[in-house]
């Protein structure tokens, strides 16, 4: 269902799924062009924003506690239906790319940095992004936050949706708007917090990312927080305890309507003695990267955090 720069097109449903490249930079985007059917009656759209990139986690000396990196925020969504009369003959997309994963603490070196915030997705009249153009508008996710030293990064504040008077457009249709949720905190010489799927009306599409886990004023390391999973939607572990790696979120995409989900990474899991942190998951479309787990040493690395996944954004037509 995947395509890098391009769109897919199903002509059983007349259903068009507009991605972008999950690893590609997140500069120099570009619009993908869509022709409305001549036949057609009416249109459903439903725009999803770019999620955040997971924090980098804390590094500490050795025997001393270090905090994981915060898991990032996913991006909002909103579905849009419009009677077809009232759409121009051709719409222009711009999905946003997910921001990239912090990197993680040196001791002794470079502090821990946040993740970069997930981009906006569009669909707009024109190759412009002003508010007079957009008839969609889904933001991205705000970016996680970096551990320091014995300090997590904590969970951060959720991306708002967009409102009609932002997507002037959008007024022309029937349009619902969903919010984002927070990227789940790191633990301080602990596991990371996890993320709980339908934990809130706001994740019901995609999620935040998990935290990063952290080590004790020891040499005792905790697993990365894990995504869990409800109905369908199965359990993601976190990177095990010792510097795993944590796991990049699931992708179902079946229907936009009523069998699209994704979600976050989870966490990186903790290392000790000049080891190096586990790297957090990378998300889903739209859903935020894992944080990355916490180290101590002398020379320790902590891990980086885990990228964001790109927008996506459905079009149909009736």
């Amino acid at each position: 269902m995947y395509q890098s720069n391009d769109h897919l097109f199903s002509s059983a449903e007349n259903l068009w799924i507009f991605t972008d490249s999950i690893n590609a930079s997140t500069t120099a985007l570009s619009f993908h062009v869509w022709n409305k059917p001549k036949t057609c009656k009416g249109v459903h759209i439903t725009c999803i924003g770019a999620g955040a990139g997971g924090g980098g986690g804390g590094a500490s000396a050795a025997a001393t506690a270090g905090g994981g990196g915060g898991g990032g925020g996913n991006g909002t969504f909103m579905h849009a239906f419009f009677p077809a009369i009232l759409l121009p003959d051709r719409l222009y997309i711009r999905v946003g790319r997910g921001g990239n994963g912090g990197t993680g603490q040196v001791v002794a070196g470079a502090a821990a940095t946040a993740g970069t915030a997930g981009l906006a997705s569009y669909v707009c009249s024109d190759i412009q992004v002003g508010d007079a153009f957009q008839f969609c508008l889904s933001n991205g996710g705000n970016a996680g936050n970096a551990g320091s030293g014995a300090t997590a990064g904590t969970a951060n504040s959720a991306s708002t949706a967009t409102s009609s008077t932002t997507a002037g457009l959008s007024n022309l249709g029937v349009t619902q708007l969903g919010t984002a949720e927070t990227g789940k905190a790191g633990g301080s010489g602990a596991a990371g917090s996890a993320v709980t799927y339908l934990s809130s009306a706001a994740s019901a599409l995609n999620t935040g990312g998990a935290g990063g886990g952290g080590v004790n004023a020891g040499t005792t390391t905790s697993a990365g927080g894990a995504i869990t999973g409800a109905g369908i939607v199965v359990t993601i572990a976190g990177g095990v305890a010792g510097g795993g790696a944590g796991n990049n979120g699931h992708v179902r995409l079946m229907d936009p309507f009523f069998n699209y989900f994704t979600t976050g990474g989870s966490g990186g899991g903790a290392n000790t003695s000049n080891l190096t942190g586990g790297v957090g998951g990378e998300g889903g479309y739209g859903s935020g990267g894992g944080g990355g787990g916490a180290t101590n040493g002398a020379s320790a690395t902590a891990g980086a955090g885990g990228r964001g996944g790109s927008g996506i954004i459905f079009i149909q037509a009736f």
